[in-house]
């Protein structure tokens, strides 16, 4: 049987500011010859945040590889380092992207001779699951059509079991029952999120214009950690 276990949700490191994973945890692949890896999944409101969310997902990579330092590996020895994986489920997609699942990783790219060597260069993959616009539970992979009855704004808690244990087999247990009557506010939980970012920007704008630090603890409630990390944004 696989093993999984969790991870805390934030990262920080110095001079870099802090990062606040969605889910972050570690699993141990079955078998003889183990594998453990460690996986991110983050739940994306929007595609266009007014950046390239790719680049987001890609540096989400560079953390979880970083932050293995003194605990998988030394710099004595890199061969520790873990495998991660940083899956996004992006929700409001352009027309494009709709129902898609995208791949980055590293590959190898032969300028001169051909390196018959081995090396361990397959590190990291940021995955990016678009989810169609619409309720359709019969668009896009058997992925999209499962995600699209998960998250499903129309359907109840009992219709979802439905669907999963009747098409996809998922055998409900109590922890999954409970899991999936939290999806019923996670669109809640997304907005609450946006709503974070926009204060931690506007606290960053507010002292970039010459706030001072006690004005903004006064107007935005902004701990001693924001203000460092606002510091660090605009420095």
């Amino acid at each position: 049987m696989p093993f999984v276990g969790g991870m805390t949700q934030e990262d920080k490191v110095a001079n870099e500011g802090q990062v606040t994973f969605d889910i972050r945890f570690h699993a141990v692949t079955p078998g003889m010859e183990q594998v453990k890896l460690i996986i991110n999944v983050e739940a994306q409101k929007s595609f266009t945040p007014g950046y390239d969310i790719v680049t987001r997902a890609v540096y989400y990579c560079a953390r979880l590889l970083s932050s293995q330092m003194g605990v998988e590996f030394t710099p004595k020895s890199y061969d520790g380092i873990k495998k991660v994986y940083s899956i996004w489920i992006c929700f409001d997609v352009p027309e494009y992207a709709e129902n898609t699942i995208t791949e980055y990783k590293i590959q190898p790219n032969s300028l001169y001779g051909d390196f018959q060597g081995k090396v361990r260069y397959d590190l990291f993959s940021a995955v990016m699951v678009c989810l169609g616009k619409k309720e359709d539970l019969s668009a896009g992979s058997s992925l999209h059509r499962l995600l699209a009855a998960v998250f499903s704004e129309k359907l109840n808690t009992e219709a979802k079991k439905a669907v999963l244990e009747e098409q996809y087999g998922i055998q409900m247990t109590e922890r999954i029952e409970r899991s999936l009557a939290g999806m019923c506010n996670l669109s809640d939980l997304i907005y609450d999120r946006g709503l974070e970012q926009g204060r931690k920007k506007m606290l960053q704008m507010f002292l970039e214009k010459g706030g001072t630090e006690e004005e903004a603890k006064c107007l935005f409630e902004a701990t001693r950690e924001e203000l460092e990390e606002a510091r660090l944004q605009n420095a």
